[in-house]
């Protein structure tokens, strides 16, 4: 597996991910100079065709868009802004999808290139399929805004291609109810449960198959190839979040000690023990996110027993396993059984 890429690294192309936010932050009096300050983005940057930029410098931008635009949909505006600039060939090759079954086994195909901050991780059950979004790495206080833009894009994904049609979504955010809910009820035409144990969109089966209404297989299969070819050099390598979760859950029941992992990123325990504090997060709390995240899933959608899901996740027995969920969630498995 390619190495992960981490906050320092270069991994994201300038156009795909930047231009459109800063475009709309200068429609709004915002001064380029402030918004590119502690970045290492240069004005003359933004006219290079396939300029990478590192992660760190995209959040800093960020945070520095949220200062000076200091407005709650500034996530979904910026998410409507890149659906609409027909430069972006990863969310134009998205359009172009047969349905959108296609477009988002092809967004996960390609999504290390061109959106790899957040991990996007499905899971099915008999009524829908729900995709689960984690941090690919540290946000650096940025996880609304990801999260609220990476959402937006799903949601506006389905509502420019199936007739605006959104009775068939559903949102979880792990965020606290706002006092204002106003601009997810005009951006995305649902309104979103929050305080959610993880972040997730679930989308009714029938929405899959729908035709879109921009398909065109030919184009589809062209943007492709051109994305596949311009992330050959660079590889598709995901976050350093997203690389430990993959690993760790492949090794439940058993748990994926902190040597082994460091072993698998070629460096010292104590050394990924630094580097994970540098995200936000210690070892321990990546192994519950997996636990926590697995068990809702069996549980919800899967539809385990509790002593079932207790086994497949490495714990003694039962009662442990509901002492655990209960301290990940606030709430004993029981009340996350679905009807």
């Amino acid at each position: 597996m390619t190495a992960p890429f981490d906050s320092e690294d270069k991994c994201l192309w300038l156009a795909s991910s930047c231009q459109d936010l800063i475009a709309l932050c200068l429609r709004r009096d915002a001064d380029l100079n402030r918004l590119l300050s502690g970045t290492r983005i240069f004005p003359a940057n933004l006219a290079v065709e396939h300029h990478r930029i590192a992660a760190r410098d995209w959040l800093n931008l960020v945070r520095n868009c949220r200062r000076q635009v200091p407005v709650d949909d500034l996530a979904f505006m910026t998410a409507d802004a890149m659906l609409a600039n027909r430069d972006h060939a990863f969310l134009q090759m998205l359009q172009c999808a047969p349905d959108l079954g296609s477009a988002l086994r092809a967004w996960h195909r390609h999504r290390a290139g061109f959106l790899p901050l957040m991990q996007v991780s499905p899971a099915g059950s008999d009524r829908d399929l729900s995709l689960h979004l984690r941090p690919a790495i540290g946000l650096q206080g940025q996880d609304a805004f990801i999260t609220e833009l990476t959402v937006s894009l799903l949601i506006g994904l389905v509502r420019h291609q199936l007739d605006d049609a959104t009775s068939g979504i559903g949102v979880e955010l792990t965020t606290q109810r706002p006092a204002d809910i106003e601009s997810y009820r005009l951006h995305w035409r649902i309104e979103p449960s929050f305080d959610a144990p993880v972040n997730r969109v679930r989308i009714a089966y029938p929405l899959l198959f729908r035709p879109f209404a921009g398909s065109d297989a030919q184009r589809f299969a062209q943007l492709q190839a051109g994305l596949r070819a311009l992330c050959r050099h660079s590889g598709r390598r995901i976050g350093l979040l997203e690389f430990l979760r993959r690993r760790m859950r492949r090794a439940l029941p058993q748990l994926l000690g902190l040597e082994q992992a460091a072993a698998a990123l070629s460096m010292s325990g104590s050394s990924l023990k630094r580097l994970l504090k540098q995200h936000g997060v210690s070892y321990g709390e990546l192994i519950d996110e997996v636990r926590s995240e697995l068990a809702w899933t069996l549980l919800r959608e899967q539809r385990w027993s509790n002593p079932r899901v207790a086994e497949r996740l490495g714990y003694a027995n039962e009662h442990n396993f509901r002492r655990a969920f209960k301290r990940w969630t606030g709430r004993p498995p029981s009340a996350v059984l679905a009807p």
